[in-house]
């Protein structure tokens, strides 16, 4: 299996099945807390379609960030924490985040695609294995500001690394992203929408059994599935 990593969404090949993308705050950490909170995540694009899915089922919720900001009438902020200490059994919850969901859109004619972060990296490691594909597009989209993203360029490395069994130092990573200006928002009194438990909600490896899965729902949306690495198979 050959693995390459991609920072530009046009420069991933057609002819590459399956594709793996990262998003280290807070997208993929949010859909598992609101997945194991009893609901079920679908993605829009952007707030404006999430405001019209929403115009069709008003009993959906709407969760997640544009530019790093909860958008004006969402339900809920891109905030694991906050996510997992809502009521949100049976409920289903519409997901938006600028960087991580307009990637997953753009990327909807590859045969599988695998969300990751560093709470799930040895489940998508194991998916991407059984997955008996040849070539593996893992993508770091960039951030909100359209600048490359250090901490999905390095998640998506420690990826890489950990499916073709080089050395990873997780501890090294956790201590430079701490510092770095995207983990700000969680030292930011004024944001209420990003309290500073998330930054270890998204940190933390390997917290995470299952790997997510993007399919398409019965309301033409992309939604995300929990899998069990021995059915990940193509």
């Amino acid at each position: 299996m050959r693995l390459t990593i991609f920072e530009n969404l046009d420069a991933v090949p057609d002819s590459v099945g399956v594709v793996a993308v990262a998003n280290v705050f807070r997208a993929w950490a949010t859909a598992y807390a609101v997945i194991q909170s009893g609901a079920k995540v679908l993605l829009a694009s952007d707030p404006e379609e999430a405001a019209e899915v929403h115009a069709r089922h008003p009993d959906w919720l709407l969760a997640g960030e544009w530019d790093g900001i909860t958008p004006q009438g969402f339900d809920l902020p891109c905030s694991p924490t906050l996510c997992r200490e809502a009521d949100l059994r049976d409920r289903t919850v519409v997901l938006v985040s600028s960087g991580a969901v307009p990637a997953i859109v753009r990327l909807r004619d590859h045969n599988r695609i695998f969300p990751f972060f560093f709470g799930n990296i040895t489940a998508v490691a194991q998916a991407l294995e059984s997955s008996n594909a040849d070539e593996v597009a893992l993508v770091a989209p960039a951030g909100a500001d359209g600048q490359r993203s250090l901490e999905n360029s390095m998640c998506a490395m420690f990826l890489k690394n950990a499916v073709e069994d080089y050395p990873n130092n997780h501890q090294v990573l956790y201590g430079h992203l701490r510092n770095r200006p995207a983990a700000a928002m969680f030292d930011d009194p004024a944001r209420t929408d990003a309290p500073s438990e998330d930054f270890d909600a998204c940190m933390m490896l390997d917290s995470q059994e299952t790997a997510l899965e993007v399919v398409t729902s019965d309301f033409g949306l992309p939604a995300l599935v929990p899998i069990a690495a021995s059915t990940a198979t193509s």
